[in-house]
């Protein structure tokens, strides 16, 4: 580069006209100061510089010249406030509104379907789901831009009681994460299960006073009848140290699966109030069953905000095997 050429561009200082270009060797180019320190012809646009060193410049879209990890192909942080990759928004997580499915008992082989609707503060994001039926299946699939709403269909082919899990994704960052529970599948021509004996009844189980522990007796039998889809049969349980003496009124659902049985129903406590239960049951004996009876019962209010008045495994889940060994008596489930 030899001596400036004239840029065409003028100044005045003092009241005298000059070209913009300074005569002698090129320096140094300052951006936007309206003078060719470079002699490149032009003075260099503040638009040009890499002010970051990232590599871009506002020219090519760098939405923040000052700061290295903002730049288009940076990874977007969700949920940060910062437009991290220059796409014009700051990532937000979907977030996942409502999620239902069906809650009354279904035989298998019926179809079901579950629905959700969800939020998403980027309108241009491309959603994925996936739908975790329970059973070892899932549905994977792509909504279009702008679609927030989901509705699919599955059917049981085994009796269980399911948890559905929903994730969606919007492929940038994090997942809306939701779960179902539960639905209840049943074989109307699936058994019965039966029981009786008595368990040690561990502190904790009755909440109203966990200190206490000891005996527990229990009976019952449920099965299905020909032809009906609602189960019969009877629940005896007693917790005699806390004076706790439940008895089953009527049955909703009975799940019989290998070696475990469940089944769901209302009840009374001393002859009052309206209490639902859940009866767990492993017949050690059948295969899977591994050589011991279990048991468990969880008992709850339904007038005072499904309150936990007995659980003998307190905090475990719904879909959790029974943990509570039996102390005698024997439990069998028998399959038609």
């Amino acid at each position: 580069v030899g001596q400036c050429a004239s840029t065409g561009l003028t100044t005045c200082v003092n009241g005298v006209v000059g070209d913009t270009c300074i005569p002698g060797t090129p320096q140094a180019e300052v951006c936007g100061d309206a003078i060719d320190q470079d002699c490149s012809g032009a003075d260099l646009s503040c638009a040009d510089v890499d002010g970051d060193g990232d590599g871009l410049t506002t020219e090519n879209v760098d939405c923040n010249d000052n700061d290295p990890n903002i730049h288009p192909g940076a990874i977007e942080i969700c949920d940060d406030g910062i437009d991290n990759n220059c796409s014009g928004e700051d990532n937000q997580s979907p977030v996942i509104n409502t999620f239902t499915s069906t809650y009354a008992p279904v035989s298998i082989g019926t179809s079901i379907t579950a629905t959700a609707d969800f939020t998403d503060d980027n309108p241009n994001d491309v959603h994925s789901v996936s739908l975790d039926w329970g059973d070892n299946t899932t549905a994977d699939f792509v909504l279009p831009v702008g679609i927030r709403n989901i509705e699919e269909s599955h059917t049981y082919t085994g009796p269980g009681v399911y948890t559905i899990t929903l994730t969606v994704s919007d492929g940038y960052c994090g997942a809306g994460f939701s779960q179902y529970r539960f639905v209840v599948v049943f074989d109307p021509k699936g058994g019965s299960v039966t029981g009786g004996g008595w368990i040690m009844s561990p502190q904790g189980a009755y909440p109203a006073d966990p200190s206490l522990s000891g005996n527990a007796n229990f009976g019952f039998v449920s099965l299905y009848e020909k032809g009906v889809n609602i189960p019969k049969g009877e629940t005896e349980f007693e917790f005699k140290v806390a004076d706790l003496d439940f008895h089953s009124t009527t049955y909703e659902w009975l799940v019989v699966a290998g070696a475990q049985a469940k089944f769901k129903g209302t009840g009374q406590i001393n002859r009052t109030g309206n209490y639902g239960f859940m009866l767990f049951a492993v017949d050690g004996n059948i295969s899977g069953g591994g050589g011991i009876d279990k048991f468990r019962i969880k008992i709850w209010d339904k007038d005072n905000n499904d309150v936990i008045v007995y659980d003998n495994n307190l905090n475990a889940s719904d879909d959790a095997a029974p943990a509570t060994a039996l102390s005698g008596g024997a439990i069998s489930i028998k399959k038609k």
